[in-house]
């Protein structure tokens, strides 16, 4: 990858659902049978804009002069139309709309040759426009989404190269905030705090063993509810730890 100090460059690409009608149209366009222009965007147009309506976004990259450190801040605004859900185990119906605002901000820096600590927030403030859930009949308009937390963040940090031996230490905390359980917003899921540590030693120039421990205090939380399944909510792991060897050869 080429780097440039005087030139932006980016690029997405990405898929959406297929719309009604739209099924053969590749295969239309890829045998030449359709090549007028005006007639490729009439059907283009409309069938993006079914299932997009309208999506914004903006950002900025910055690094510092030395490279030691560098961030990035984004913000956004979605807007989603003709949202399908699942009524059925093979069946799906168009429920309304849906809106996202929100900013997310990451950054790293290496604050010693050896030393160096990363992090990332988010901030999403989602909710229903015109929404009747057709399992339960319940105008949720303007309620926030199930399981979708309004604030997560991580924070991790590393040092390498301990005691000069080949040993990284390493460990990191995340936060996932307040969340509803159901689109009727009246079950809560509590935030939580979770951390996790490892250390990892380089046998070799091939093996790496790395010893990971996850939840380190074993913290009691809710991870996910199912809005089929009210009465029911997944839990998260307990403490656990995990050991691992990784060669190159």
């Amino acid at each position: 990858m080429q780097r440039s100090m005087t030139r932006i460059r980016t690029s997405h690409v990405g898929r959406l659902p297929s719309p009604k009608g739209w099924e053969d149209m590749p295969g239309r366009l890829a045998s030449a049978e359709i090549t007028d222009p005006a007639v490729i965007a009439a059907q283009v147009t409309p069938a993006v804009a079914e299932i997009v309506r309208r999506q914004v976004e903006v950002g900025i990259k910055a690094r510092s002069a030395d490279g030691r450190a560098d961030g990035t801040l984004a913000i956004y605004s979605i807007d989603r139309k003709n949202i399908l859900t699942q009524q059925t185990i093979d069946t799906v119906s168009n429920i309304g709309d849906q809106k996202s605002r929100g900013i997310e901000l990451s950054g790293d820096i290496k604050v010693t040759p050896i030393w160096s600590v990363s992090a990332n927030a988010a901030y999403t403030d989602a909710y229903y426009g015109l929404f009747v859930d057709p399992n339960t009949g319940v105008d949720a308009t303007g309620h926030q989404p199930a399981d979708i937390p309004r604030w997560t963040a991580n924070l991790w940090t590393s040092v390498r190269n301990v005691a000069n031996l080949p040993l990284e230490l390493g460990g990191g905390v995340r936060y996932i905030g307040t969340r509803f359980a159901n689109t009727e917003n009246s079950l809560i899921l509590k935030d939580y705090l979770l951390a996790n540590v490892y250390a990892s030693y380089k046998i070799g120039s091939n093996l790496l063993l790395t010893l990971r421990l996850n939840n380190a205090f074993d913290k009691a939380y809710a991870q996910w509810a199912d809005v089929y399944y009210p009465s029911e909510i997944i839990l998260g792991e307990p403490r656990n730890g995990s050991i691992s060897l990784v060669g190159k050869f």
